[in-house]
């Protein structure tokens, strides 16, 4: 066994130095060690593995043996060791905390170098105040803090998102905590994002519908059916867009506008309801801020929520700058949101003949120039690839097919995943499947169906234009590279 009292001595005989110096990490060989800027030795390059937790006060060295660990710290001010553990294992926490398991026993080291022992025997990461989350003898958690549970052991998990927020997990979903763990709402989520723009509030999810939260009360949209909201919150992991404003949202059957604090701005009593996009109403100067359907009719809402005009049409496809496209009597029509007239042309008519379109349900389908629907909206999404013969491929309920140019469904949704990858020597490749169960494809035009060139056992298959071949990683990160009938060619890692 490793024995750790020469280096207690080491360190305790570099404390009276007063040269400010810095502990710098050096190997040799396979190995490494502990040294200062000086080029002092602390610790002899022995070590399989040094890791370094820097605080504010002071830097902590967990010096990995096998099959066991040591930590030290080491600072201008207080050089010593603090622990010696042959035989126990450390972990990081976070960059505030250590943790040390000793005999069944959990301890702490905050960033001063203060010893405390954890009273849970499980712990879990969080970022509040230096915050964590311990399991109790009944298996559930509590919030945690200097080895002090804040509150019961009564959640099934904790976790952190901001530095004033805890969530912790309970039977029905997760709830936010604030730093007297307390709860300023009476609704639950599956999941929460923060807001760049916004970083008091933060967006909630729960199924299918998604809210908005802030500990100070300034935002409580609770969870609610709303029209294309990743659209509407700008999400893409963290959010950008603007949340201090009003949304669309449907309850009890009806849909109503509210605003962020969850005030009725317009009643539910309504078929149906859209916003008019922030940017077109600025960027265009428009005086319409939504559209509602009340039976048949269709009414254009200002900025105080009054009826300020009212159409006629069947549905409400969205809104292209000062123009919305709308579906009357069977044809995409465009209208002028300053006029409120009927225009004959599309918008993207004088470009294009035909064009993907997604409407503010979040459904996509395809549109002619003249208006004529090609494909109808249904599908999450659609991907026009251009060669000799154009076509499209779309997914819908998961599983994505194959259609012409005139909307002819050529090859079923029959298959998860589907990709297009290149066309070469007449034959049009796929990537078909989910990631981890990938296989390389081509589409056989005589029965419409796929043929699998490899099996179902890739992360992803590409194309590299290059050197004109397809590549497939495996799920251990190496990459085959494929000739045209799916064959390996070589191996090579990246």
């Amino acid at each position: 066994m490793k024995l750790a009292i020469p280096f207690l001595c080491l360190l305790l005989g570099v404390a009276t130095v007063t040269t400010a110096q810095k502990a710098e990490v050096f190997k040799d060989g396979d190995l490494y060690g502990l040294k200062t800027d000086f080029g002092k030795e602390l610790l002899p390059a022995e070590y399989v593995k040094m890791t370094k937790i820097k605080t504010d006060t002071l830097d902590f060295y967990i010096a990995s043996l096998t099959g066991s660990a040591e930590i030290y710290s080491y600072s201008e001010s207080k050089r010593a060791i603090y622990d010696e553990a042959p035989s126990n294992k450390f972990a990081v926490i976070q960059s505030e905390w250590v943790e040390a398991v000793k005999k069944n026993k959990i301890f702490g080291y905050d960033a001063l170098g203060n010893k405390f022992e954890f009273k849970g025997h499980a712990w879990e990461p969080v970022k509040v105040k230096g915050m964590v989350g311990g399991k109790g003898p009944s298996g559930k958690f509590a919030v945690c803090q200097g080895g002090t549970a804040l509150s019961g052991y009564d959640y099934l998990g904790v976790d952190a998102k901001h530095k004033e927020c805890v969530v912790v997990l309970t039977d029905t979903g997760w709830i936010a905590l604030d730093v007297k763990m307390k709860s300023h709402y009476d609704w639950s989520f599956d999941e929460i994002h923060n807001s760049d723009i916004h970083p008091e509030a933060f967006i909630v999810k729960k199924g299918t519908k998604w809210g908005i939260l802030s500990l100070d009360g300034s935002m409580n949209l609770p969870p609610s059916e709303m029209k294309n909201p990743e659209g509407m919150f700008d999400f893409d992991g963290d959010s950008y867009a603007e949340l201090n404003r009003s949304y669309a949202v449907k309850r009890a059957g009806k849909w109503g506008i509210v605003n962020q604090k969850n005030e009725t701005k317009v009643d539910f009593r309504y078929d149906n309801a859209y916003m008019i996009d922030d940017f077109s109403i600025e960027q265009y100067g428009l005086t319409v801020h939504a559209v509602v359907k009340d039976g048949g009719t269709w009414k254009f809402l200002d900025e105080k929520w009054n009826e300020s005009k009212s159409l006629q049409f069947d549905n409400w496809i969205g809104v292209h700058g000062e123009v919305a496209l709308v579906m009357k009597e069977g044809k995409i029509q465009e209208v002028d949101l300053k006029t409120f007239d009927f225009v004959g042309k599309l918008y993207f008519g004088e470009y294009d003949e035909s064009l993907v379109v997604k409407n503010e349900d979040g459904l996509s389908g395809v549109v002619s120039k003249n208006g004529e629907i090609i494909m109808p909206f249904e599908f999450t999404w659609i991907a026009l690839e251009e060669e000799d013969v154009y076509f499209y491929v779309a997914e819908k309920n998961g599983k994505g097919g194959i259609y012409d140019k005139t909307g002819k469904v050529l090859v079923g949704h029959e298959y998860e995943g589907l990709t297009f990858l290149e066309r070469k020597n007449e034959k049009d490749y796929f990537e078909v499947g989910l990631v981890g169960k990938v296989a390389l494809a081509y589409w056989d035009k005589e029965t419409n169906k796929m043929v699998l060139l490899t099996e179902r056992v890739y992360r992803q298959v590409t194309y590299h234009f290059g050197d004109r071949m397809f590549s497939a990683e495996t799920a251990d990160g190496v990459f085959h590279t494929l000739d045209d009938n799916g064959k390996m060619i070589e191996e090579q890692k990246k």
